[in-house]
């Protein structure tokens, strides 16, 4: 090999590792997908939703009669309103969508039983992994773009300086790319890429709550103590910057408000590396490589194993002794059950958690944060039960979202679709019990959230009609999310593409659809009965206000005793209004959910091609 040969050998085998077969395949493949000008369309329509939001929003406080002066105040203002939107809609847009998209990629390879024709490729564990990852995040790549012209047209009306605009859009990707990563490596220790996404995304919220939490918990225990080892308080807050760093979200919002921010390292001063932002996208792109290590030697394993050449070991099984008829009974009783409801046995027996340390890593975090919650609060007060009845809503509303939207679909990238069509269940037990499967397993956290508010009714804080609708607010909602999953997941053939899919309705009918209602009735100024109606109706339809609503009101009566303590609109109401607005939220969902299932089994009826 001569000098310049050498020299290229580096690049050369950048480009294989990057540029290799996986990629180009996942490229191709979805490049030809309908699936995928669909997500692109919807995310589209999303986006123009969004950026109409923004500009209406600020055009009232607009004149067109002020001043020259005033009027270049008020575009500056408008653009930097508008980039703050797109920026916020862009960055949790991709992030709850990036682990949907990068999971169904190892698990479909799973089902389909593929993963060993890999193995005979010269292809590397690594280079499958990169291969994956980037076919995938590609599609977040061309996303974030159809908002590139927008935000540079945007920096006309001034306000936006050039560097905000790529520090939104690297800490993004940064973070989407590792939220992506994060969900392939999930996939790899699941056979489903519901739970893998959720795994994901769930460790994504604990470590963007984590510096935040460790600061507060430094405050509240005086810093730990670390000030008596002579370390001063002016110390331990130059490290707030870093902390601020690692949680882009914080990052994102330090830059809204204050602009890019430096870090203050002296070898660092100076240079347009000396900034927060910057800080943010290297810990997103190490925390990448590293979990791309991770998987690549997860990847080499699950690849020995499907090829033959690796064997688990296992126990030496000895000769158990026989049972009695009193100990078989209950595996009776469970085949009298499979007789019955084979579809929902069978769904329930899989197991959603793979392993114990799974397990052992959620309890330590719910039994942390509600223990830390409970000790450093008040029970008298709104911020604890805003905080648990926010966040347990959010995290039933993100798992109904997912867990059902590869029901179906999974069973046609293996070879069960042809097993469930020939057996002699109809698609109602098919629909019912993959759904009732489903809420079986989101059954423990409602209740776990439904235990808190129990607990403070026998308290004396919170009185029990609230506790009612709280728990209903909580609960019933994410039924109906989980029957359009459900529903998704029958209409397209690509898990990635029913959880995308399920997940914009959710944002669609929780965010776009109210706030555009909101912004008709603001184009209106005179106003009348009918903006009255729909001011409440966008109130009393969102099961998130009403359950603020709830929560702020009973706590202010259980304090002032008031007539009317509830917040509704621009309302004050009473108890009795409010528990008749919740029944009638309760029961549009159930009738929708019902709805929703009932379509769902003429849909699989039609596709299986039976008549029953």
């Amino acid at each position: 090999m001569n000098a310049l040969g050498r020299a290229l050998a580096p690049l050369q085998w950048l480009y294989g590792v990057v540029w290799n077969p996986i990629l180009q395949r996942e490229l191709r493949a979805s490049g030809r997908r309908r699936s995928t000008y669909i997500i692109r369309g919807g995310y589209a329509a999303a986006f123009s939703l969004v950026a109409i939001t923004a500009v209406s929003s600020r055009m009232e406080t607009f004149g067109y009669y002020n001043s020259a002066t005033a009027r270049a105040q008020g575009l500056a203002q408008l653009a930097e309103s508008i980039v703050l939107f797109i920026v916020w809609f862009q960055f949790f847009t991709l992030v709850l969508l990036s682990p949907t998209m990068t999971s169904p990629s190892i698990c479909e390879e799973k089902l389909r039983g593929t993963l060993g024709a890999l193995m005979t490729t010269p292809l590397t564990s690594t280079r499958i992994v990169l291969g994956k990852l980037m076919g995938r995040m590609y599609q977040a790549l061309l996303l974030t773009l159809v908002s590139a012209p927008l935000l540079l047209a945007i920096r006309v009306f001034g306000g936006v300086p050039i560097e905000w605009i790529f520090a939104y859009t690297l800490v993004t990707l940064s973070t989407a790319v590792f939220a992506g990563s994060l969900g392939l490596l999930f996939a790899m220790w699941h056979d489903r890429s519901a739970p893998a996404a959720m795994f994901a995304l769930l460790t994504l919220g604990l470590m963007f709550a984590a510096p935040p939490l460790i600061f507060f918990a430094m405050q509240q225990s005086n810093y730990f103590g670390l000030t008596s080892l002579g370390i001063s308080v002016e110390q331990i807050h130059s490290l707030i910057p870093y902390g601020i760093a690692s949680c882009p979200p914080i990052t994102l919002a330090a830059l809204a408000t204050d602009g890019p921010q430096q870090l203050g390292i002296p070898w660092l001063a100076g240079t347009p590396f000396d900034r927060i932002w910057i800080l943010t996208v290297v810990y997103m792109l190490a925390g990448t490589g590293f979990t791309l290590w991770i998987s690549s030697r997860v990847m080499r394993r699950l690849l020995l194993e499907a090829s033959g050449g690796s064997v688990k070991n296992k126990p030496t099984e000895e000769k158990k002794p026989a049972r009695d008829s009193k100990q078989l009974t209950p595996h009776r009783v469970r085949l009298s059950r499979l007789k019955t409801q084979p579809v929902y046995w069978r769904e329930v027996s899989r197991r959603w958690i793979n392993g114990r340390f799974e397990r052992w890593v959620l309890a330590f975090v719910l039994v942390f944060s509600l223990g830390f919650a409970y000790y450093k609060t008040d029970m008298d007060e709104q911020p604890i039960h805003l905080l648990i009845g926010l966040v347990g809503m959010f995290l039933l509303m993100l798992c109904a979202a997912v867990m059902t939207a590869s029901s179906i679909n999974g069973e046609r990238a293996t070879e069960t679709w042809e097993a469930l069509m020939t057996s002699p269940v109809s698609g109602r037990d098919v629909v019912l019990g993959k759904y009732l499967a489903v809420v079986r397993r989101l059954a423990p956290l409602a209740g776990l959230i439904s235990l808190h508010f129990i607990v403070m009714s026998l308290r004396g804080f919170i009185s029990w009609p609230a506790t009612a609708m709280c728990i209903a607010l909580i609960s019933v909602p994410p039924l109906l999310y989980l029957a359009t999953g459900l529903a998704m997941s029958l209409r397209f053939s690509k898990s990635a593409v029913s959880s995308v899919s399920n997940i914009i309705l959710l944002l669609a009918m929780w965010f776009g659809i109210p706030v555009l209602i909101i912004i008709t009735l603001e184009f209106n100024y005179d106003q009348t009965r009918f903006d009255e109606i729909m001011e409440r109706f966008v109130f009393g339809s969102h099961p998130m206000l009403m359950l603020v609503s709830v929560i702020d009101g009973d706590i202010e009566q259980q304090a002032r005793n008031r007539s009317r303590p509830f917040s509704f609109a621009d309302d004050r109401v009473t108890m009795g209004y409010m528990i008749r607005v919740t029944t009638a939220l309760i029961v549009a969902h159930v009738l929708f959910t019902a709805g929703v299932l009932w379509a769902s089994i003429l849909a699989f009826t039609r596709l299986s091609g039976r008549s029953s």
